[in-house]
């Protein structure tokens, strides 16, 4: 017996994280992955549009699974209904399940929305931030509903646990007290296996058994035990007892106690009965007396025996049992199943009785006004329709319009047809207005093709069949047809042979055939066969019906070979050999039998069918193959660490575009720390994307001029014996700037070698080597854009305090907490006063990966400026760098044991020697220089270096 409500059948409820994981990865797994912002808007949107429509009914159909499946307290039975309040409360069930459907309804509203605003992102960064707006919306809602998805998941639970009871069943139901032995009885009737215990609500919840009765399947519930209290006082354990009572078309077993060993008297147990016998209305109800193998029942006191008593005069029968010797159990089943079951077929033909009886109105009501009172109340005719009522009926009133009519005034038809009365026909020619009234009634002719039809019928072609007939019959009956059959002529009867020789010869082969089936004989080849059949005789015979004369001199090889008899092949054991049949020789070879011509043919019709193929243009019937390797299907999912790209593009989107600067080129000994320690001295950075095994990196600035002036100073710079390539970031402001800078710088380079060609042409008014440049803006024998001491630029990584003082002829400069940075002289300044040599500011000991010795790596030798210079192979450049390393020497062995920044005001930490003797020194060793770097720029300016 199955029960037409079947809980376990509902599906699990996720809880608000799990769904919104298994949403969201469903939607990037079911979605395509790919998109590019060179593509058309169009697809953009269309692309972040089908991600929030996917997620939303993927969402939609989850819970709307969720809000089906789970019953609905209007359309089930009343029994589940109650019992379903009593264990989950009605109002916060109803409450969940509404909470469901308003989040469903909310978010097919928010992606409705958002599916419109997209249609308004004109990039694919806001289409995808529409998109990141609506997904985190609709998982939002998901989290909020966090507490109606763990509720009904509890709910769903204990459903699925709950017995499988069929309320339209035959069933029985016990109750009474705690602890009187209904479950010890259910376990002695079913197969159920209930727990016993000596003591009171061992049984908390209900339980099924099923037994056989008579052919018939039975469902016996045992409900928890029942109290003496009121109904507003019951827990919920009494309450699914009561909900089982009240709803259940069953017959009741109320068991009691008769040891009193369950604590209740009978007194108590019979007052339980009668405040719960509302309950057993229209059902049939049986008294189990249990325990009788403790205390009889004719053993009680009188008083008891007069409650029991009471009972029977109720007419409610008593049956006396023990679950223990299983003494009265089954009278006490059978008893209550036969009533049950008189009760359900008298049930049933009286509602068959009803519906064959009165028909349909039983199922209809029918309402009978009654009379009030005695008075008569008729129904009122005005005197107008009586008049014409009494006239009609006596026909007075057939020419009532005849005073109105003249001699040119037709009757109306209606008028005649009431004057006729039953004789009227309707006569619908008889006004027809004709040039010839007889023709009125004329049949209307049939036309098909233009043709009339009566023009091709012969009104007397049944009398001339009559006629011919007749005369057909007398011929017969005068026997004129008896003679055609019984004399043939001579062609037919040659006809009539040949016909019974063809029958014959069919006849013939048809025994052949039959004969040949039959044999069972081995069968010889065709070809054996055939040659026994060719004799000479027989080739003889047939040549000469031919009309073709043999002659013996003609057949002479022909008599030597009939002599010899066909020998048959030997039948080999084993796989046969496959006999392939003689092809026939192609077309190509019988046209053309060399090879070397066919093939040149071949390369002709080639080279022929060429310019046709060029005209060529794809069909219909082509075969199309859109993308050859879908990317969805062949690309796989990336692994762990490899989403850094993202952040580098999201990075750069996010509004750090003018920010960034791009360098290429590197060395693979070139570490992410030498980068940030290289471009912290352009300006103040926010963030370094390295990725040194691509080559790259991302440099992001805190402030858009650090960026153009780290492009001016780094670009091109040296570093691993590889130049730098540093540039701002694409389709930004600060590129077009990097463009118009990029322009000037080769417009200098060009003025400064059309410069240099005019001096080599006019060497004879150059200067001589030792005379001083004064220029605006350089001091007495110093030279244009170049500082005076170059200690200015000595930089310590140790000490992060160390300032870099600032010429006061540079165009630009940068300070900050800890650092300073100057610009470097311009292009053309620089070219005009020749090679300028490294400063020990610009020598970075960078320690080698491999072996992690320390080596003086020079990170800019040269100023950029002069980048084109370096990075051919000079033969004065060792010259020019052996110069420099020997005054960063001499330098050191003044500034030990530091090297600090020479500010002026500043004393020497060592206090051995002061200011005013380091500056003399210097001076010194710079006058002892000079002489040998003006013979280096005389040559380069001459074109000896070029």
């Amino acid at each position: 017996m199955t029960s037409q409500y079947n809980f376990k059948r509902i599906t699990v409820v996720p809880t608000a994280s799990e769904l919104k994981e298994v949403v969201l990865s469903k939607t990037q797994r079911k979605t395509p992955t790919v998109v590019h912002r060179q593509y058309s808007i169009g697809r953009i949107r269309a692309f972040y549009a089908r991600k929030i429509k996917f997620l939303q009914q993927t969402l939609h159909d989850k819970l709307t699974e969720i809000i089906n499946q789970f019953p609905k307290l209007e359309e089930i039975h009343p029994f589940y209904a109650d019992l379903m309040n009593i264990l989950y409360d009605r109002d916060h069930y109803k409450i969940a399940l509404g909470q469901m459907n308003t989040a469903r309804h909310l978010i097919d509203g928010i992606a409705r929305e958002y599916v419109r605003l997209m249609k308004y992102g004109d990039s694919l960064y806001r289409c995808k931030m529409l998109k990141r707006a609506a997904l985190g919306r609709m998982v939002k809602l998901l989290r909020r509903q966090k507490s109606s998805f763990e509720y009904l998941e509890q709910v769903r639970q204990h459903l699925s646990r709950l017995p499988s009871i069929d309320p339209n069943t035959r069933t029985l139901i016990l109750c009474g007290f705690p602890n009187v032995g209904k479950s010890s009885f259910i376990n002695k009737v079913t197969r159920a296996d209930v727990e016993v215990q000596p003591y009171a609500f061992t049984t908390k919840a209900l339980y099924v058994g099923h037994l056989d009765y008579k052919f018939l399947r039975w469902q016996v519930i045992d409900t928890p035990g029942i109290l003496d209290h009121p109904l507003e006082d019951r827990n919920t354990i009494e309450m699914q007892a009561v909900t089982a009572l009240a709803h259940l078309k069953a017959a009741v077993l109320f068991i009691m106690d008769v040891s009193e060993q369950c604590d209740r008297s009978i007194e108590e147990q019979v007052h339980l009965f009668e405040s719960i016998k509302p309950l057993f209305a229209n059902k049939p109800v049986l008294i189990g007396l249990n325990k009788v193998d403790v205390r009889r029942r004719a053993d009680l006191p009188a008083d008891k025996e007069a409650c029991i008593k009471r009972l029977e005069a109720d007419g409610v029968p008593i049956v006396e049992m023990s679950t223990m010797t299983e003494e009265g159990v089954l009278g006490l089943r059978d008893n209550a199943c036969d009533r049950l079951l008189v009760q359900r077929v008298e049930q049933k033909l009286q509602a068959k009785k009803t519906v064959l009886g009165e028909g349909v109105l039983s199922k209809i009501f029918v309402a009978y006004p009654t009379p009030r009172d005695e008075k008569v109340r008729a129904p009122f005719i005005p005197n107008a329709a009586l008049k014409k009522r009494v006239q009609t009926r006596s026909g007075t009133n057939r020419d009532l319009m005849a005073e109105f009519r003249d001699e040119r005034t037709r009757k109306l038809e209606r008028e005649i047809e009431l004057e006729m009365d039953d004789d009227y026909v309707l006569d619908l020619k008889k006004n027809y207005l004709l040039k010839n009234p007889d023709e009125k009634y004329d049949i209307v002719p049939e036309i098909w093709e233009g043709h009339n039809l009566a023009d091709f019928i012969d009104p007397e072609i049944s009398n001339k069949l009559a006629a011919l007939l007749e005369e057909e019959r007398l011929r017969i009956e005068a026997g004129e047809y008896d003679d055609d059959l019984d004399s043939d002529d001579e062609e037919t009867k040659d006809l009539l042979k040949t016909a019974e020789k063809i029958k014959e010869k069919e006849e013939m082969l048809k025994l052949e055939s039959r004969e040949k089936k039959s044999n069972q004989h081995h069968h010889i080849s065709r070809s054996v066969a055939r040659k026994r059949e060719r004799t000479m005789d027989k080739l003889e015979e047939e040549l000469g019906g031919l009309g073709m004369e043999v002659k013996a001199k003609r057949m002479k090889h022909l008599v030597t070979e009939s002599a010899r008899t066909p020998s048959v092949k030997k039948i080999r054991v084993g796989p046969s050999r496959s006999l392939s049949a003689n092809r026939s020789v192609p077309r190509p070879e019988q046209g053309l039998p060399q090879k070397e011509k066919r093939e040149k043919v071949r390369k002709l019709a080639k080279k022929a069918q060429r310019e046709m193929n060029q005209d060529a243009r794809k069909g219909e019937a082509d075969r199309h193959i859109g993308t050859k390797m879908p990317k969805h299907l062949f690309a796989g999912k990336r692994k762990m660490g490899k989403t850094d790209r993202r952040f580098i593009f999201a990075l750069i989107q996010m509004g750090d575009q003018e920010l960034t600067c791009y360098v290429n080129n590197l060395d693979e000994e070139v570490t992410a720390e030498i980068i940030e320690e290289l471009f912290t001295q352009a300006g103040p950075l926010k963030k370094v994307v390295w990725k040194g095994d691509s080559g790259y990196a991302l440099i992001v600035f805190q402030d858009e001029e650090s960026v153009m002036f780290a492009v001016e100073v780094l670009d091109n710079t040296m570093l691993f014996g590889k130049p730098i390539s540093v540039k701002p970031k694409n389709e930004s402001l600060q590129f077009e700037k990097y463009k118009e800078w990029k322009q000037k710088r080769d417009d200098q380079h060009e003025e400064a070698r059309q410069r240099i060609q005019h001096r080599q042409r006019s060497t004879n008014n150059y200067n001589s080597p030792g005379q001083q440049w004064n220029t605006p803006g350089s001091q007495s024998g110093s030279r244009p854009g170049r500082p005076q001491d170059s200690s200015q630029y000595t930089y310590n990584r140790n000490d992060r305090d160390t300032r870099r003082s600032h010429d006061s002829n540079s165009s630009r400069s940068y300070q900050s907490s800890n650092y300073s940075w100057q610009k470097p002289p311009a292009r053309n300044e620089q070219r005009d006063i020749g090679m300028r040599e490294p400063k020990r500011s610009e020598m970075v000991k960078v320690k080698s990966k491999k072996e992690g010795e320390e080596k003086d790596q020079s990170l800019k030798e040269i100023p950029k400026t002069h980048g084109s210079l370096i990075k051919k192979k000079r033969p004065w450049r060792n010259k020019v760098r052996k110069q420099a390393m020997k005054e960063a020497k001499q330098k050191e062995r003044l500034e030990k044991p530091t090297t600090v920044a020479s500010n002026e005001g500043q004393n020497d930490k060592t206090g051995k020697k002061s200011k005013k003797k380091k500056r003399k020194q210097l001076q010194e060793v710079k006058e002892e220089t000079r002489d040998e770097k003006d013979d280096v720029l005389k040559k380069l300016e001459s074109g000896r270096f070029r």
